[in-house]
């Protein structure tokens, strides 16, 4: 499996709404990191979350999530062996 169907297995199912928002929260991410999932590290995610300081603390929640759950996904799966969002805290008030 690659870094490309794991994704279009963890959208699968989900509204085409919700689908194309996380879609792009994940293609923003995957842009600013540059590396394969399996490269990535906390300190490529916080880098990553200082990046939306532009976004409101709301729409920065909703893409730090989106990253969240598919990482999450990716170690239900066995894709991954680890989590590196697991250390990744959101803007303060949002959980994912």
């Amino acid at each position: 499996m690659t870094d490309d169907e794991l994704a279009a297995s963890w959208l699968h199912g989900r509204p085409v709404h919700t689908q194309r928002a996380y879609c792009g929260d994940v293609a923003r991410f995957r842009a600013f990191v540059g590396k394969p999932l399996g490269g990535v590290t906390l300190t490529d995610l916080q880098g990553f979350a200082d990046s939306l300081s532009g976004l409101s603390a709301k729409s920065q929640a909703r893409v730090l999530g989106s990253v969240k759950s598919f990482f999450r996904f990716a170690v239900e799966q066995g894709y991954l062996p680890k989590n590196p969002t697991a250390g990744l805290r959101l803007p303060r008030g949002w959980t994912a």
